[in-house]
């Protein structure tokens, strides 16, 4: 059974209000209307006017005409690739669910050449520099470094030992989603690794098509966007002993 708040339930109907309100047919009629009033032109006979010229007011009704039909057909065709499906309605109001927990693996990576320094990557999702991090999907089990060396692989371009990798400790918490507007209950798993391969500049730097940056926590503790978005990942890195 899910358990929602009731005002993040009425936010997100609100949001999405015409999106799920749109019909199937939406824009049809519209556009059977402009076809049937060009149809009627076609056969008109427009010499009776006598207010202006009959030529001005023919252009006029074609033109009022194939817009209508056009304005119909784009209605369709907009209402079809924005409308919301029941699934998408389903798998949306479920992200919502209080008691669902979203889990992360977090990775940490030590300056080898300045003492202090973590290495994070920007994020244009929270439009924030966060630690290197990806969600959990599947079955995940704490122990299993092999599936984290396996992320590192992909996002840092980086071929490390599983027994390079040491697992920290998790993390409870609770807070709001940047991407998807909501409170979120969310469980970190912490990994620090040991490799020194990656260049040590302290300004940022790109490496592997992403932007890197080098900080201690004190740096991104002054910085108020981090402070704002990932206070909890910083208060757990700086309260635990064995992150050397």
């Amino acid at each position: 059974m899910l358990q929602i708040d009731e005002k993040d339930l009425k936010l997100y109907l609100e949001k999405n209000k015409k999106k799920i309100e749109s019909g199937k047919i939406k824009g049809i009629v519209d556009a059977f209307s402009g076809f049937s009033l060009i149809v009627t032109l076609s056969s008109g006979d427009f010499s009776g006017i006598t207010i202006f010229p009959p030529i001005y007011f023919e252009i006029f009704a074609w033109t009022f005409a194939i817009a209508f039909m056009v304005y119909g057909i784009a209605k369709f065709i907009f209402s079809k690739i924005n409308g919301i499906k029941i699934v998408q309605i389903y798998e949306s109001i479920e992200k919502l669910d209080m008691k669902k927990r979203h889990e992360f693996v977090i990775i940490l990576k030590k300056n080898s050449s300045v003492k202090g320094e973590y290495l994070l990557s920007y994020s244009p999702r929270w439009k924030c520099k966060l630690f290197p991090d990806y969600k959990i999907n599947d079955k995940f089990d704490s122990d299993d470094t092999e599936k984290v060396s396996s992320f590192i692989k992909g996002f840092l371009n980086w071929d490390i030992n599983p027994n390079m990798i040491r697992y920290i400790g998790c993390l409870n918490s609770e807070k709001y989603s940047v991407g998807n507007k909501i409170t979120k209950k969310y469980y970190f798993h912490f990994y620090m690794t040991t490799i020194d391969t990656l260049q040590t500049k302290s300004k940022p730097f790109k490496y592997n098509g992403k932007k890197f940056y080098w900080l201690t926590l004190d740096k991104m503790y002054k910085n108020k966007n981090i402070v704002n978005k990932n206070a909890d990942v910083l208060d757990f890195i700086r309260t635990h002993k064995n992150i050397s």
